[in-house]
């Protein structure tokens, strides 16, 4: 292993104390060191390596410049995506992430947000659902933790997530324009929000059933099943994924069946080109992941500051504009991970 090159020995190298080395290196109180002296004490870290110790900075500061992320799995590539945007703004700003997986289990999501904490980061965002009436959540509350979370119905954390007010009542009125009055809308939790989007729907002109998975046997194949045997005419979903396995499910078992499908379009490898697509909810993703990570270091660094949401709005675009859209990401260089 290779030996870390000391405070002490850049000293000893330039010639003058450990103190002086400590206030140019650090940066702080350097008006104390003369400007010849500087030279020399940052040419005798660089001619013998000299790397800052991440233990030593995090006593002497009480800031390890890290950040806990906490992901359901890598069973979709949606995960993976936000994994590496979170990452990439992290960096931006001076910080390195620590992921942990916790196979959308409570019990797991407990120990892996405990086992991040112990790794003593600065803040975490967590992508789940945090249960507010736990043990862990009254502790980080009290203790004023900056945590952010995904889950805007929770009323203890800030959180930060996507804003559908604007882009549902579009999405109803797609499906209306293109005469469609009944329509299935896929999704694995409402939030209790079921009823208010069945109303939405119903002032646009349109019929809106919604069908859950993810609860006892409502698999998303069940749920597919169910509109297909009922040649439900419009199909909508928050995930593009669900709708491409719907498309699939739909033309192996039901080949006369073309519903017109809405999804949400986020990054560029959801583009679907398949079957009757009337538009999708555009979300931006940069945005959303560059402002995650500038919310929840404003957090870290101010201590003080009080609980804040943030919502991004989305909007519905038409199949014309979703391809523009895609173009202008697919040439992107922020993109070019995501294709």
């Amino acid at each position: 292993m290779e030996k870390r090159v000391t405070i002490r020995e850049v000293a000893e190298s330039a010639g003058c104390s450990f103190v002086a080395v400590s206030r140019v290196l650090s940066g702080k109180d350097i008006h104390h060191v003369s400007q010849e002296m500087r030279g020399r004490i940052r040419d005798a870290a660089e001619r013998l390596g000299y790397r800052p110790s991440d233990a030593a900075r995090a006593l002497r500061t009480g800031k390890t410049r890290t950040i806990g992320l906490l992901l359901g799995a890598f069973h979709n590539r949606m995960e993976g995506c936000v994994a590496h945007a979170l990452t990439e703004a992290a960096k931006q700003h001076g910080y390195r992430l620590i992921l942990s997986l916790t196979n959308y289990d409570p019990a797991e999501e407990q120990e892996a947000l405990e086992d991040i904490l112990n790794r003593q980061v600065d803040g975490v965002i967590d992508t789940l659902s945090l249960d507010p009436a736990s043990a862990l959540a009254l502790r980080l509350q009290k203790n004023h933790y900056p945590i952010l979370l995904q889950d805007h119905a929770q009323k203890l954390f800030s959180s930060a997530w996507y804003d559908y007010t604007k882009a549902l009542p579009e999405v109803f009125d797609a499906f209306h324009r293109a005469g469609i009055r009944h329509a299935a809308m896929i999704c694995s939790t409402f939030n209790g929000e079921a009823e208010q989007r069945r109303s939405l729907a119903e002032q646009h002109g349109v019929e809106l059933e919604c069908f859950t998975h993810g609860d006892g046997d409502h698999s998303l194949e069940n749920v597919y099943a169910r509109i297909v045997k009922k040649k439900i005419p419009g199909v909508f979903a928050l995930e593009s994924m669900v709708i491409r396995n719907f498309l699939e499910f739909a033309a192996f078992s039901a080949p006369a069946y073309h519903p017109a499908c809405i999804y949400a379009y986020t990054l560029p490898f959801e583009y679907l080109r398949a079957g009757r697509i009337l538009g999708a909810v555009f979300r931006p993703f940069r945005e959303l992941s560059e402002r995650r990570v500038e919310l929840l270091i404003q957090m870290i660094e101010s201590p003080g500051c009080r609980r804040k949401i943030l919502r991004i709005p989305c909007r519905f675009t038409d199949e014309s504009e979703l391809a523009l859209i895609h173009a202008e990401q697919s040439v992107d260089p922020y993109y070019r991970h995501f294709k």
